[in-house]
């Protein structure tokens, strides 16, 4: 055998054992899981030790009555406030309904409607065509690479002023884009026509009564500003009323719509946040059961990682929800009703 082709062999020796330790482990351990009935805590706690995650905060229960589980994880109890990240912008989403709800935002007015002066000096004439539906969608052509990094005051006008400088990506409406720049301008709208401080508008009309929410960063603010404890966002999330777009806005995932401010699948609405320190997902599905998590670690590929997660959790439900044999007479579906103070490690 020659110098090369021992080095061939070894090469290829070391490929195939990475791929059993990156590829065929996971699955294999996956598997392991599944063969016994399992609940959305289960797929938490499971998450958490496939991705070295120190801690997280859970509820999960029906619509409009208290979480039937809650818990902390790890190291964070079951009151811990976390960023949420972009799951922010499913709050200014709703913020924006209650407003075009009392007929004070046209959704498919020009954006120069409420803002003519600002708009009046865009390097881009595309700009007037934008609608605030358009924002909802992340249809507008606005830059997904603008930076939210630097701090700006309370809010995001000298990021969306310094955008109006530079070309849209696209024409409005004709594409799909991730922005957070589009959310900017949600909360830059909703200040000007209700008159008030974006959050003090979303705390009012939104998360009236709802306890365990803060703006933690003004300037990311309506994009993704936002902090929450575990039973907030499922108060929230579980009230939220996530709507079907006019128009079919394929997102990054496959197969799966952007709505306004949530993704939409045919049983699911759910919408993740990422940013460093911070992972959280909500899902609202079509049953009324929502589920909400939060991460205090971004794990490398979050974004592919939470779908699967999201899945996860989706299945741990239906199996709560799925008769077992010693209910199969007519007795109450098993359902994890537990609220659980404990910290679970």
């Amino acid at each position: 055998m020659t110098r090369r082709q021992r080095f061939v062999l070894i090469a290829s020796a070391i490929g195939s054992v990475a791929l059993a330790f990156f590829t065929v482990k996971p699955i294999a351990s996956e598997a392991l899981f599944w063969r016994e009935r399992r609940t959305p805590a289960d797929v938490v706690a499971y998450f958490m030790r496939q991705e070295n995650i120190d801690g997280a905060v859970f509820a999960y229960g029906p619509a409009g009555q208290s979480p039937v589980r809650k818990a902390g994880f790890g190291n964070l109890k079951i009151d811990a406030t976390l960023p949420i990240a972009s799951l922010s912008k499913t709050i200014t989403a709703a913020a924006v309904f209650e407003l075009a709800d009392a007929g004070l935002v046209d959704l498919d007015a020009s954006l120069a409607k409420y803002f003519p002066d600002e708009l009046a000096g865009a390097k881009d004439d595309r700009y007037r065509l934008i609608t605030p539906r358009m924002l909802l969608q992340h249809t507008s052509g606005l830059d997904h690479a603008v930076s939210f990094k630097r701090d700006t005051g309370d809010d995001c006008w000298l990021i969306a002023k310094e955008e109006l400088a530079t070309p849209l990506h696209f024409a409005p409406g004709t594409k799909w884009e991730y922005a957070n720049l589009n959310y900017c301008w949600l909360g830059l709208l909703i200040a000007r026509v209700s008159g008030q401080r974006y959050d003090d508008y979303a705390s009012q009309k939104v998360l009236a009564g709802i306890e365990g929410f803060s703006l933690s960063d003004r300037t990311k603010g309506a994009a993704y500003g936002w902090s929450a404890t575990a039973e907030g966002l499922f108060q929230f999330a579980s009230s939220a009323r996530p709507l079907p777009p006019k128009a079919p806005a394929p997102s990054f995932y496959t197969g799966i719509n952007y709505g306004y401010g949530w993704f939409l699948e045919p049983a699911v609405a759910w919408h993740l946040g990422s940013m460093p320190g911070s992972l959280s997902l909500a899902i609202k599905a079509d049953d009324g059961w929502t589920m909400v998590v939060i991460f205090n670690k971004r794990p490398a590929g979050a974004r592919k990682k939470a779908l699967h997660l999201k899945q996860m959790l989706i299945r741990a439900h239906e199996q709560q929800l799925r008769p077992t044999d010693s209910h199969r007479r007519g007795d109450p579906v098993a359902v994890d009703h537990r609220e659980d103070s404990r910290v679970f490690r």
